[in-house]
């Protein structure tokens, strides 16, 4: 057998020396096999696999084992390490991955080793494929994750560790969890111990996030010296808490005690640092925060939490917890006048808690002083205001919340002032006189009850009463109102009272009608210039207290005869819709004497300078946009407002209007008007109009009827409703003198007249109708009808008119509750025939029938409907020319009476031709023109009654319009009428093919060019232009099927086109590939040659100067242009020819562009003349 590791008797030997760690990566799994008979790790049922097998002992009963992987360190994963007892079957621990893709690193705490003895680890991997090395270590000690292993913190008391410097990661369960965490065994607990110091107080903070750690859930427990009896717990609020505090009070100092500190859900173990200090803070009264300095100030924002605090002590008389929850401890030495303010905030920047409460206690902290709590779970503030405290005695302030899910920051205001919740801070609000505060600048919210109530108020003592006062001006007037909705306020139910300046005794009082009243006004006259008055604001139902607008006048307003609004401007007219309002008035002076209520209950008083006329005619709308108001009242009054000039009242509760008409008034004398009502219930808004005229309530005011002869009025359009009696009731009437009469006029027509009176339905309510026909005085009677049953209507006639004369009608009802709307219908018996001109056109068939109704221009009866008949109807083409034609029409009512009038018919026609138009397709001639006529387009056009001249916008066509065009086809008949369709004309063309390909040629200066056209067409001859100005250059070439060519010289570079013709039209088409002749230059052929002179037998240097880069040279004999040795490149200088020519000989030199080939021959030559040797 091997003895390697990889089986028990061959076990690395872990050295005695501790702490000891083989070097990285030393060990592996690769290759390691199963040992027969092997036990069973218990954390893996599949094992063995490929374990590896050490062996250790310990001096003391613990030990820490090591494994780590990652980097340098291993690349196992899916490790399973288990310790053995010496018989390698009594299983220790076992302890396996938790992420089979991670590199993970493994420590295993022991604390029940047996001195001395042997024990056995084996290391393996769950995953054959994650086999791989990994490094091992192990120390005597155990680590601070088992109480044996505790960290001793006394070092930092009152203070805290490094950031972040533990951490919960890797750690296991070790003995027990804290009462209070969410886990019930230990998760991965640390461990700590303290001495207890000779305060025997222990606060623990434990800090997380940011530098301070990233774990989350965090849990505390204290326990004693045995690590099982615990003194205190303490665990997350919420999983990200950036601290937990565990205050421990109550040590015995000097003795041991131990922290563990874990985690509720292990995902989220992680770093964290640990402060502990021998002092309470403020969750208790003995670590109460002295906030002395901060009287007539605030905190910081948000500086105070309730978070994570503890329940200290007793709760607030006023607290809805019977016991406190997570309250803090403030206290302050009281000010010299023994006054306290304090403002607890929240909201934005001052903080997130909510339900917060506040008490105030002695010195002994169990003594209650005083009590305040939240509203609403969201107040911003609350104000706990305390009288009468001992100067320089101590007093402490507990801030709690009655629900914790709320705990959290707040701000502390502290004043030694009192602020409008009292008589004594009560707010001046003489600076306002004339105006108001700002909106919503005032609030009852979280006030409290202060002296008496007013005698108004609904409440018996004040709820939530704010203080105000001012110093009343030379008029003595106080007109105070309260404003409240939208932006200036939301209280509700609202009250006010106003004091003298002792503040109890009352000078007057108002409050809300309504609980959502808009405004309350309050208006006191015969105050004391230069007194001091108080006001106080309440609401009846503190369930509604909040902010509120205070306006402040030294006038009167219409509530009052003295404030009476001048409404003179108003004649003939009216006010705005719903402008005035009873709503929230006082009663003023006297009731009107037709009014129900004997004296005046919310009256709004007017004025006005009475017209020339001397007629002033009232109305009082309500209803819709006129306002709420109902059982509406109103009284006129003389100058002195006593002395009533006339008085009208509501027939019924909702009455959209009341008239009240005054003749007789005194031109440029002033009179008064009151409004009010009979029911304080329908207080409301109203609209009032004036004018100086009278209404058809009285004769002087008759409605001129002349235009409704032969017709009737609009349905329901006059009433009787609310009318009043004037002149003389009609012989025939009931009743002796008239009730509600209305008043008509008319001019006659003829002799005979007819009135009718219509009720029922659509016509009106009205019943117990009378009418009477009066002469032009409305005194002297001419004819009388009335009702035989109450809901007849009345027909009456009278037969000896005089033409011209102006008669009056008067319509009543006997019995004054049926007053209301009907109809009126007048006739002078036949028909009132009246035509109109008809012009007329014909149908596209040529016929037209006109109806008589069309030539009737208003004819007028009261027996209908009207029958028209006319004598001529049916008319055609001939009837134009007869135009206008006269045709009489008779006018029949259902009576059979008839009349007559003319009307004057004009036939026309007036629809153009039916216009009908068809495509075509023409060939252009030899010369490739084409032309058409109207009548190739004309596909069947015709008229309703004349001939059709037909004509075309285009006619003619050439080359230039091949393909299709569209030409419009334009008829007129005889009488002017015209119209047009349109059609399109395509024409067939014979256009050369544009689209052959053309050359571009390159060639070097002097040479030729090819310039070639490929498939070129029979029938089609090209000519070849130059692009830039379009002239022909060289003869045409006809087109032959194949390639064309066309040869040219230029000097330079030239860009040329073709023009193709077609034989059979002449049309022509320049083709769209150009052809570019690209002409290269020469070398420079005047370079110098020299001419050597030499010996027989001598070489000779031909030199050539100044030569060209890019050009080479070849020298040449120039009897017959053979080459002579090798060109030579030239370069801008001298270039040299070796020859050694026996005779004398002439030479030439080529010269040749490379980029190009372009040769030219440099007119020097070279005479090499040989002489020879003596």
């Amino acid at each position: 057998f091997s003895n390697d590791y990889d089986h028990y008797y061959g076990a690395y030997g872990i050295p005695l020396a501790s702490p000891w760690c083989s070097t990285d990566g030393q060990f592996t799994t690769v290759g390691a096999t199963v040992d027969v008979g092997d036990a069973v790790p218990s954390c893996f049922a599949a094992g063995p696999l490929k374990n590896r097998w050490f062996k250790f002992s310990s001096p003391l009963n613990t030990g820490t084992i090591e494994l780590k992987t990652g980097g340098a360190e291993g690349d196992l994963r899916t490790a399973v390490i288990t310790v053995w007892e010496a018989d390698r079957t009594t299983e220790v621990t076992c302890v396996k991955y938790t992420d089979a893709n991670a590199y993970e690193d493994f420590i295993i705490g022991l604390t029940t080793l047996t001195p001395n003895a042997d024990y056995y680890i084996t290391v393996d991997n769950e995953d054959p494929a994650k086999e791989g090395s990994f490094t091992l270590c192990f120390d005597k000690n155990v680590d601070y994750d088992w109480l044996e292993g505790a960290l001793d913190i006394d070092g930092f008391m009152n203070g805290c560790s490094a950031n972040a410097a533990y951490n919960t990661n890797g750690a296991t369960p070790d003995r027990l969890s804290g009462s209070c965490w969410a886990n019930g065994t230990p998760n991965a607990n640390r461990w700590f111990k303290i001495t207890a110091p000779a305060s025997g107080v222990a606060r623990f903070i434990l800090r997380r996030g940011g530098v301070y750690g990233s774990q989350q859930f965090g849990e505390m427990a204290l326990w004693e010296a045995d690590g099982s009896t615990e003194v205190a717990c303490k665990r997350y609020i919420n999983n990200g808490d950036s601290y937990i505090v565990m205050t421990a009070p109550g040590l015995t100092p000097g003795n041991t005690y131990y922290v563990s500190v874990d985690v509720g859900n292990i995902s989220y173990r992680n770093t964290f640092t640990l402060c502990w200090y021998d002092t309470y803070d403020y969750d208790y009264y003995e670590g109460a925060i002295d906030v002395t300095t901060t009287f007539n100030g605030c905190s910081g924002n948000a500086a105070y939490s309730t978070y994570g605090a503890t329940g200290d002590r007793n709760s607030g008389s006023c607290w809805a917890n019977s016991t406190p929850n997570v309250n803090r401890w403030f206290k302050f030495t009281a000010p010299a006048n023994g006054i306290a303010r304090i403002i607890l905030r929240r909201g934005g920047v001052y903080g997130n808690q909510q339900f917060g409460e506040m008490a105030l206690w002695e010195a002994d902290g169990t003594t209650e002083v005083n009590c305040r709590r939240y509203i609403n779970n969201g107040d911003s503030y609350i104000v706990m205001s305390t009288l009468g405290l001992t100067p320089g005695a101590t007093y402490y302030l507990s801030v709690d919340v009655s629900n914790t899910s709320y705990q959290n920051s707040f701000t502390l205001c502290f004043y030694d002032t009192l602020d409008y919740d009292y008589y004594e801070g009560a707010i001046d609000i003489t600076g306002i006189l004339g105006g108001c505060s700002g909106n919503a600048a005032y609030s009852t919210y979280g006030a409290t009850s202060d002296r008496l109530s007013g005698s108004c108020w609904v409440n018996g003592t004040p709820n939530v009463n704010r203080w105000f006062k001012f110093t009343a001006d030379a008029s003595g007037i106080a007109r105070i109102i309260l404003r409240r909705g939208g932006v200036y306020g939301n209280q509700q139910f609202g009250e006010m009272a106003l004091w003298e300046a002792d503040g109890t005794t009352e000078v007057n009082c108002r409050r809300y009608i309504n609980n959502g009243d808009s405004y309350i006004v309050m208006t006191t006259l015969g105050l004391t210039p230069g007194a001091t008055y108080y006001l106080s604001v309440d609401v009846s139902n503190t369930s509604y207290q909040n902010s509120f607008t205070l306006c402040y006048y030294n006038t009167v307003d219409y509530d009052f005869y003295e404030g009476a609004i001048d409404v003179t401007g108003t004649f003939n007219g009216c006010s705005g819709n719903a402008a005035y309002s009873t709503y929230g008035a006082t009663s003023d002076r006297l009731s009107g004497s037709c009014w129900v209520n004997g004296t005046p209950n919310v009256n709004r008083w007017f004025k006005f300078t009475a017209p020339a006329s001397g007629v002033a005619r009232i109305i009082l709308r309500r209803g819709g946009v006129y306002g709420n108001q109902q059982f509406g009242e109103m009284a006129l009054w003389e100058n002195d407002g006593m002395t009533e000039v006339n008085c009208r009242r509501y027939i019924n509760n909702g009455d959209s209007y009341i008239v009240m008409t005054t003749p007789g008034l005194t031109p440029g004398d002033t009179y008064y008007l009151s409004v009010d009502v009979s029911n304080t219930s329908y207080q409301n808004s109203f609209t009032l109009c004036f004018y100086d005229t009278y209404d058809y309530d009285y004769y002087e005011g008759a409605i001129d009827v002349t235009g409704t002869f032969n017709g009737c009025s609009g349905n329901a359009a006059y009433s009787t409703y609310g009318a009043t009696s004037d002149r003389l009731s009609g012989s025939c009437w009931v009743n002796g003198t008239p009730n509600v009469n209305r008043w008509f006029k008319f001019t006659s027509i003829t002799e005979q007249v007819q009135i009718q009176i219509r009720r029922g339905g659509s016509y009106g309510n009205q019943q117990f109708a009378e009418s009477a026909l009066w002469e032009s005085d409305g005194t002297t009677e001419l004819a009388c009808k009335r009702y035989v049953n109450s809901g007849d209507w009345i027909t009456y006639s009278y037969l000896n008119l005089t033409p011209g004369n102006v008669y009056y009608i008067s319509v009543d009802v006997s019995n004054t509750n049926y007053q209301n709307s009907f109809t009126l219908c007048l006739d002078d018996l036949d028909p009132y025939a009246v035509c109109q001109n008809v012009a007329g056109g014909l149908d596209g068939t040529g016929n037209i029938t006109i109806a008589g109704s069309a030539m009737d221009g208003g004819s007028q009866d009261a027996s209908l409907p009207l029958i028209f008949t006319p004598s001529q109807g049916d008319f055609d083409c001939s009837d134009i020319a007869l135009s206008p034609i006269t045709v009489t029409l008779t006018v029949t009512d259902q009576d059979g009476n008839s009349s007559t009038c003319n009307s004057d018919i004009t036939i026309a026609d007036l629809l153009p031709p039916a216009m009908v138009c068809q495509d075509i397709s023409v060939n252009l001639d030899a010369s490739g023109n084409a032309t058409i006529t109207p009548a190739m387009i004309d596909n069947g056009s015709a008229d309703n009654c004349t001939a059709t001249t037909l004509s075309l916008d285009i006619t003619d066509f050439t080359c230039v319009d091949a393909g299709p065009n569209t030409v419009t086809l334009t008829g007129v008949d005889g009488y002017g009428n015209s119209a047009s369709c349109t059609a399109t004309v395509t024409v067939l063309d014979d256009i050369p093919d544009n689209t052959l390909a053309v050359s571009d040629p390159i060639i070097c200066f002097g040479d030729n060019a090819d310039i070639d056209i490929t498939a070129s067409e029979v029938g089609v001859t090209y000519q070849l232009r130059l692009d830039s100005d379009d002239s022909n250059v060289g003869a045409a070439i006809a087109g032959n099927g194949a390639v064309i060519t066309f040869t040219v010289s230029p000097a330079a570079t030239t860009v040329y086109n073709v023009l193709a013709t077609s034989d059979a039209t002449s049309c022509s088409i320049e083709l769209i590939d150009k052809s570019t002749v690209t002409v290269n230059n020469l070398p420079d052929n005047s370079l110098t040659v020299t001419d050597p002179n030499i010996c027989d037998g001598d070489n000779a240097s031909i030199d050539v100067s100044v030569t060209e880069l890019g050009v080479s040279y070849q020298l040449r004999l120039n009897s017959d242009d053979s080459n002579v040795g090798a060109p030579i490149a030239g370069n801008n200088g001298l270039i040299s020819f070796t020859v050694s020519p026996a005779v004398t000989t002439i030479y030439n030199v080529l010269a040749t562009t490379g980029a190009t080939s372009c040769s030219v021959e440099l007119t020097d030559l070279s005479t090499v003349t040989v002489t020879p040797i003596p």
